[in-house]
């Protein structure tokens, strides 16, 4: 009985309960094609009828726990489209179901005392997750699970655990390894530069075993996006880069050379090259933010975010999700703010891929870039005052 009370009387369980049974009719009436929509799902699938196994038999473009997963369900799946369409659905559809929960548990955390403001927060991300189409035609929700139970460990202190979840994020798309830089301000640089060999060693054993296994194929995987060039940012369209950061046919997964070789403008500025401010401001707001105070924890991981991006010779614009929950888990800012800022971060994602880029609309594809990197940057700034403000408050 109460149970029954917690359950109906709890908005929250109502709100998980509620995206589950939106899912599962999603599943049985939708029909797999709309499912995939415009997304990468059909992409995902088709290397996946590549025959052998990713890094061993074939390059890819992606860190391995994704590819590896997607042969899985290809295999279950036994190479039927629909089939590989509504298992990956319902796969990632979990995956975001856990990630509000998680979200949930890391802004208890940092926010004790709002719990209606909490609420709030459970129900747009909700919604966002149930009709923004990013969060089932990609991957990038796994990844952002694992950056959000690490900052969950983070915040229980459990930092072991913290650097298994980060590195198994990292084995997903590297981005998770940005959350690693409040443990500078929580446990000295001693500490993290011991969790950070552990992680390394978590990371390097399943890369390493790859490489010995097939040498050519896992190191042309790790190369591929390295060798791409500039696509989608700033830098692109200094290098005259006007198009996405896909790669060529399927057939060249099979020739590792195809890895290193690039048919996009080389860079007239090199990453390299600007690299150094990049970070110098990350490290100076580090320093700013050595007080022990978790309000200035995830505007600097959010800050490390936006840095990387806006040095980044690339960009898609999925990575958008791993803004989201950051954006909405900062604590200085009103909650309707956080919510205009979202949504924003959506129209601009939706409006260059699929709209701008789908259609080829070539006039407006600097237009979006230049918005959304000054965007990006007035949201560094703002990170940034907080981060600083913070500090002037505390001493």
């Amino acid at each position: 009985m109460k149970t029954n009370k917690y359950f109906f009387n709890n908005p929250v369980m109502w709100i998980y309960t509620a995206y589950l049974l939106f899912k599962i009719i999603q599943i049985i009436f939708v029909p797999p094609a709309t499912i995939r929509g415009l997304g990468d799902i059909t992409h995902f699938f088709r290397l996946s009828e590549i025959p052998g196994w990713p890094y061993i038999d074939y390059w890819v473009e992606f860190p391995p726990i994704a590819p590896f997963l997607f042969k899985l369900l290809y295999l279950i799946a036994r190479g039927i489209e629909d089939k590989f369409t509504i298992l990956f659905f319902g796969f990632i559809s979990l995956v975001n179901l856990i990630n509000i929960r998680m979200f949930s548990l890391v802004d208890q955390k940092i926010n004790p005392l709002e719990e209606k403001t909490r609420n709030f927060k459970l129900f747009f991300l909700t919604i966002l997750f149930l009709i923004f189409p990013y969060t089932w035609w990609y991957f990038d929700s796994l990844a952002v699970f694992f950056l959000l139970c690490t900052l969950y460990l983070y915040q229980v202190n459990k930092y072991q655990l913290g650097t298994i979840t980060l590195s198994l994020g990292v084995l997903t798309k590297l981005f998770p390894v940005f959350g690693s830089v409040i443990l500078f301000k929580r446990i000295g640089i001693r500490k993290t530069l011991i969790l950070a060999v552990f992680g390394l060693v978590i990371v390097c054993i399943p890369i390493l075993i790859l490489v010995l296994v097939s040498q050519d194929f896992a190191l042309a995987s790790i190369a591929s996006q390295i060798s791409k060039g500039s696509w989608e940012t700033i830098w692109a369209l200094i290098d005259g880069n006007y198009q996405t950061g896909n790669f060529g046919p399927l057939w060249e997964r099979l020739d590792p050379q195809m890895a290193f070789k690039t048919t996009f403008q080389p860079a007239k500025i090199p990453s390299l090259s600007v690299l150094i401010p990049f970070l110098v401001i990350g490290f100076l707001l580090i320093r700013r933010s050595q007080i022990k105070q978790t309000t200035t924890e995830i505007p600097l991981i959010l800050s490390t975010f936006l840095l990387f991006f806006l040095w980044s010779p690339g960009w898609s614009p999925q990575w958008m999700l791993f803004l989201i929950p950051l954006i909405l888990l900062s604590p200085g800012q009103s909650l309707r703010l956080q919510m205009v800022i979202v949504v924003f971060l959506v129209f601009l994602a939706l409006s260059e891929w699929p709209i701008i880029i789908g259609l080829q609309i070539e006039s407006l594809f600097p237009v979006i870039i230049l918005l959304r990197t000054g965007f990006m940057v007035l949201l560094l700034i703002s990170n940034a005052k907080e981060i600083i403000s913070k500090e002037v408050i505390t001493e």
